[in-house]
């Protein structure tokens, strides 16, 4: 009972004490080889010096990048739904929303000077764009016509 036999052996799968006992020599033989065969570096450039300037990539500018546009069209969406849970909540007064449909008229005006700029490269994004550009104006003059009075 005092005795206690080494669990760590048992521990390990066959095909690991396989390998241990009969010592792999793969990766040290193919290291040996590779350091005799010396480097494979191709040849420096007849012209380029040890500190030769390095030209960097210069990147095409961006035209129409349809990311702000979707952007801007979530953040619209997005105010329009807070505005209808406001609008449906009895204890939200028209006072206590207007500075929201003053928020929904800046966002509003601002996506449809984004989608209006020039040809989007998506022309599904564009539409949806400008048609929640035009429901929210619409809304905002529904709530300053007194619709909801």
């Amino acid at each position: 009972m005092t005795q206690i036999s080494p669990v760590q052996a048992s521990l390990q799968p066959p095909q690991l004490r396989d390998i241990q006992k009969t010592g792999c020599n793969g990766f040290q033989e193919t290291l040996q080889k590779s350091l005799e065969a010396g480097p494979t570096c191709p040849p420096a450039s007849p012209g380029a010096g040890a500190l030769g300037e390095i030209q960097s990539a210069v990147m095409p500018p961006v035209e129409n990048d349809s990311g702000a546009l979707v952007d801007r069209t979530g953040r619209l969406i997005d105010l329009m739904d807070v505005y209808a849970h406001q609008l449906a909540d009895p204890a939200k007064s028209l006072r206590e929303i207007a500075p929201l449909v003053a928020e929904i008229q800046t966002q509003a005006d601002r996506l449809m000077a984004a989608a209006d700029a020039g040809p989007q490269p998506d022309a599904d994004l564009q539409t949806l764009a400008t048609r929640s550009a035009v429901a929210a104006k619409v809304e905002v003059i529904r709530f300053r016509r007194g619709d909801y009075v």
